[in-house]
């Protein structure tokens, strides 16, 4: 306080005001929370997208160089990712029908015999399916002659825009989409 010509004059912020800028603060931070869980989850679509990518050109690499593309009686899980097991990782029951797949040696083996580097590296974000809990990529079983790819992205979103394939599949059910692309069938 600071007395000037008899008046005392009060410097300083009322409640009100104090309250204002608590509200605007608080708005600010929860934009600022909003937009970095959306920016987030695009990055980690984005990595699983451009991991199946590799993966396709993969395959049609293996196919040239074998005549068939990967043979395989189980569902192997594609790339790097956290533990041994894909697709269904947690929870309880299936997600859009699919279940869980696994770490495949032999497949990883062939896979590498086109790649130059490591595995592509997939996202290991969990996304909530139901009653199940979902990740990654994964390969159905081939006889050689046909190939498939089965991968879950967060969200409502396409399943299209890669290359190299000769069609594309879309489940989506709660925040979860599955995609599934199929490769041109072989003679």
């Amino acid at each position: 306080m600071k007395k000037i010509g008899g008046h005392i004059s009060r410097r300083g912020f009322t409640i009100v005001e104090l309250l204002i800028v608590i509200v605007v603060l608080g708005v600010l931070a929860a934009i600022t929370v909003v937009a970095y869980n959306g920016t987030q989850t695009r990055a980690n679509n984005t990595k699983t997208i451009q991991g199946v990518v590799k993966y396709v050109r993969a395959m049609h690499l293996y196919s040239v160089n074998n005549g068939t593309y990967p043979i395989e009686a189980s569902y192997p899980c594609l790339g790097i990712h956290p533990g041994t097991s894909c697709s269904v990782v947690g929870g309880t029951g299936t997600c859009l029908g699919a279940g869980g797949a696994s770490s495949q040696a032999t497949f990883d083996t062939a896979i590498k015999s086109v790649l130059s580097g490591n595995l592509p590296d997939m996202s290991s974000q969990n996304i909530n399916c139901g009653t199940a809990i979902v990740r990654g990529a994964y390969y159905s079983p081939s006889t050689g002659k046909d190939a498939s790819i089965q991968y879950y992205l967060k969200g409502n979103q396409n399943c299209d825009g890669i290359a190299g394939v000769a069609s594309f599949s879309k489940s989506q059910t709660d925040d979860t989409t599955r995609c599934g692309i199929a490769l041109p069938t072989l003679p």
